[in-house]
């Protein structure tokens, strides 16, 4: 017979969630909760249709290096409350 310890489901289910911060080349800041092992295109889909804006034409990055849209913050070993950049990149000089 299994026991679980006060605060052990609420420990796990707070691992499943990772608070991420997307930051774009205008300043603003716009929050998701996402469960780690979603793939980051859906954040940039949504962040595209609530900006209007076409996923296809942003660009992620965190801690200077790209990020793939297949990417999940599983795959990259993320910490809760990160901060990622979202930009569409400049066409032109």
């Amino acid at each position: 017979m299994s026991t679980s310890l006060p605060g052990k489901e609420e420990e796990s289910s707070h691992r499943k969630y990772v608070k991420i911060t997307l930051a774009d080349n205008e300043g603003n800041q716009i929050e998701y909760k996402v469960k780690r092992h979603i793939p980051f295109g859906k954040i940039v889909e949504l962040y595209a249709s609530s900006n209007n804006k076409k996923a296809s034409q942003l660009r992620l990055s965190w801690k200077g290096r790209p990020v793939q849209i297949t990417d999940t913050a599983d795959s990259l070993e993320m910490e809760d409350e990160e901060e990622m950049e979202i930009v569409a990149p400049q066409v032109g000089g």
